[in-house]
């Protein structure tokens, strides 16, 4: 809830009976109440009738509402505007007749509001590219207009003089600064309604901070990586480092493979060759234990087996 009051200045004549008004203004909330009053002594304001005139203005518009009142009080529903105006007259007639006796001259109120004081822009943002700082804003929040075009802005940069810019966005040609810097932008209402305030400076945001990118380096950064990845590869090449890390693994010869069959063929009939042997010391008797070597050592040297036996 707000409210304010507001009084008139000076009236502005004072006739034979120094009658003369005194006007105030009330802000409460969406009504402006308006208040006047006189300077008659009881015994005048019981021995004529009193009335008033109350004229007031719209939005600045050139349309005024007149009104004939015997209170001293008006509710207004709108919202106090810079500019507002009203003025009130005191009549006063005969009871009798309702002839003019006397009425006082306009007192007159112009309300000017105070100058908004407008908060600082708000998302600033700051970023290097192309060897160029970039700033971009948003305007600050007003109870006024609030058209991109009503506001002036100011642009600080760390070590630079301050400029003014008309748009939410400033480009300043920079390489790359030595230093950290910070950039700062304020406003005030310049267009639509000039205001001698400036808004406070936004919070400083930093350049090459950690919340900076610089497009540069990172273009640097990728030659670099791009450089050294080639470099890799031709000393790869060139000594044949790849050719060991892909060398693809050695399938068995046909060589060896003869070898195994030849070696397994030769062990089945190894094996065979035992199976008759035995078969055959079952079935025959020798009368004798040395011709039973003998009969044996004949066998194996006729199939080429004495070293296998042993």
């Amino acid at each position: 809830m707000f409210s304010t009051s507001l009084t008139s200045g000076q009236p502005e004549i004072m006739d034979a009976l120094r009658l003369h008004n005194v006007l105030w203004i009330t802000k409460h909330e969406s009504r402006v109440i308006l208040f006047w009053n006189n300077n008659l002594t009881k015994e005048e304001t019981d021995k004529y009738t009193v009335k008033y005139i109350l004229i007031y203005k719209f939005f600045n518009s050139t349309h005024e509402r007149k009104e004939r009142l015997k209170e001293k009080k008006k509710i207004i529903h709108l919202e106090l505007y810079s500019g507002f105006n009203a003025k009130v007259k005191t009549q006063l007639f005969a009871k009798e007749t309702e002839d003019v006796i006397e009425e006082s001259g306009w007192t007159k109120f112009i309300y000017k509001a105070p100058p908004e004081k407008l908060n600082p822009p708000i998302n600033v943002s700051v970023s290097l590219e192309n060897r160029s700082i970039k700033i971009h804003w948003k305007p600050p929040p007003t109870i006024g207009s609030a058209s991109s075009k009503c506001f002036l802005y100011q642009v600080k940069i760390t070590d630079h003089k301050i400029v003014d810019v008309t748009e939410e966005k400033y480009e300043y040609p920079f390489h790359k600064p030595a230093k950290t810097c910070a950039a700062q932008v304020r406003a005030k209402k310049e267009i639509c309604i000039r205001n001698k305030i400036w808004s406070e400076w936004s919070e400083p945001v930093f350049i090459h901070d950690e919340k900076t990118v610089d497009a540069m380096l990172l273009s640097l950064m990728c030659c670099l990586l791009i450089f050294l990845g080639g470099l890799l590869i031709c000393a790869c090449r060139r000594f044949r480092c790849l050719e060991v890390i892909t060398m693809p693994v050695p399938h068995p010869s046909d060589n060896i493979k003869t070898w195994l069959a030849a070696d397994e063929d030769h062990h089945q009939k190894t094996m065979s060759l035992e199976m008759e042997m035995h078969s055959e010391v079952g079935l025959d008797v020798p009368e004798e234990n040395g011709d039973e070597n003998i009969q044996r050592s004949k066998c194996l040297k006729e199939y080429g087996l004495e070293d296998l036996w042993g």
